[in-house]
């Protein structure tokens, strides 16, 4: 039976980190005019670039290439956003922590489910282009397989929970990681086929690609709504399998960093 005690905790939690969701999205868009429209637009205009600058290479014979890259770039964006605002979360919530003696792991996961907010916000620029598509451009269609994506979301938000859980556990006692991780997440980003192709590459650079986890995320969010002139699919049972291991593997590294170090929180902050 749970305690009293650690209900009320649970409840104090709860109600702390939905306060923080709200302030973090509340936070990236104040003083802007057009506020949280700016998560609808930002994606349509990252691809319109994307495109305008590798459609002629990578997207010739593509008519739905602007999907491929809409996709590849808000799913990014979830682990790309909540990575790098939880890196410092833990240094930065000092006051917070200190005044409502909150679990220290709450001020992490606030990170990350702010980035899924902003997802949701996203896909509904990636809905506008879907039908977009669909309706004048011609050669794909809305399949039903996008319902995969509850299976994908959980599993995406996970896997950047977990890294960003050893980010910022990390950056408590070594700050040049966030100097480290930025230069990463650009190598990172360029591993990830956002805007190629990987048809006709070796398949020794095929493998490496293949190794990096959001490459399999991103494929699988590819396969489930369909691009390329082929409809949404299902994916196949190592497409699942990559996604929910991948998840696994980062949630309990991350959890096994951080627990392994909070200890010593107290003499660094």
């Amino acid at each position: 039976m749970i305690s009293e005690k650690k209900k009320k905790e649970r409840k104090k939690n709860f109600y702390v980190l939905t306060s923080m969701v709200k302030q973090n999205v509340r936070f990236k868009y104040r003083n802007s005019f057009l506020g949280v429209l700016w998560t609808v637009l930002r994606p349509i205009l990252e691809m319109l670039v994307l495109w305008f600058i590798f459609g002629q290479f990578f997207g010739r014979d593509d008519p739905t290439y602007h999907l491929y890259l809409l996709s590849a770039s808000i799913a990014f964006n979830v682990l790309s956003e909540a990575t790098l605002t939880s890196l410092k979360s833990i240094v930065n919530g000092t006051g917070l922590l200190n005044s409502t003696k909150l679990s220290y792991e709450v001020i992490p996961l606030a990170k990350t489910l702010s980035s899924l907010v902003n997802f949701l916000f996203s896909a509904i620029a990636l809905i506008i282009i879907m039908l977009f598509t669909m309706i004048f451009v011609g050669g794909y269609y809305i399949n039903w397989t996008i319902i995969f994506v509850i299976v994908w979301l959980p599993c995406l938000v996970v896997f950047s929970y977990g890294v960003s859980l050893l980010l910022s556990a990390v950056y408590v006692f070594f700050r040049d990681i966030e100097h480290i991780y930025g230069v990463f997440m650009i190598l990172w980003r360029y591993l990830t086929p956002m805007f190629y192709k990987t048809t006709g590459f070796p398949d020794a650079v095929v493998a490496i690609i293949n190794l990096n986890p959001m490459t399999q995320y991103v494929g699988f969010f590819r396969t489930i709504i369909g691009q390329g002139g082929i409809p949404g699919g299902i994916p196949g049972a190592d497409q699942f399998l990559y996604i929910i291991g991948w998840a696994i593997a980062a949630y309990a590294l991350g959890t096994l960093v951080f627990k392994s170090l909070k200890r010593k929180f107290v003499l660094y902050l």
